[in-house]
């Protein structure tokens, strides 16, 4: 029999600020490479259902908030950012994986989005295209005018730094 265990959320500071999760601090070490300004916890809503949330990013330049997982969403998880997405009428990503090491689009973190109706909308993933176009963010998988472009490597060098990232001496 398999025994199924839960990991505590690991408090980590970063460049003086205190995340809740080692996986949103390099969330953060992610936006940071590639200046992608951010608002970590801005501020608290109350859902149509009542409850309380607190998104984890918003992506001022993109409107939308960027809540970070390690695993795929849960239906609880879902609902709450279809009401986050409904309730401030902007976008939600819900980013899910690890920083793993193989090379964009193969071995990343993707997000499913919600637009500001609640509706689920995709499976998306970063992209940044060469200077050819100078593309910076969320496609949709598969789809979208920036396929035919060519990457760029400072993805990947950001999905590298926010993996090898160490805080407070430990990995």
């Amino acid at each position: 029999m398999s025994k199924q265990f839960e990991f505590a959320a690991l408090p980590t500071t970063y460049k003086g600020h205190r995340f809740r999760s080692r996986i949103e601090a390099r969330w953060a070490v992610f936006f940071d490479v590639l200046k992608i300004g951010y608002e970590y916890e801005p501020e608290g809503y109350r859902l149509g259902d009542g409850s309380l949330y607190l998104p984890d990013f918003m992506l001022p330049q993109m409107e939308a908030w960027y809540e970070v997982k390690g695993a795929p969403p849960t239906q609880e998880e879902v609902t709450k950012a279809k009401l986050l997405a409904a309730g401030t009428n902007r976008f939600v990503y819900i980013a899910f994986g690890n920083f793993s090491s193989g090379h964009p689009p193969f071995s990343f973190p993707q997000a499913v989005r919600f637009d500001p109706n609640g509706t689920l909308t995709g499976l998306y993933a970063w992209r940044m295209c060469g200077p050819a176009c100078g593309f910076l963010g969320l496609t949709e998988i598969g789809r979208g005018a920036h396929l035919n472009c060519r990457p760029s490597s400072f993805l990947t060098d950001a999905y590298s730094a926010a993996r090898g990232a160490r805080f407070d001496g430990r990995p």
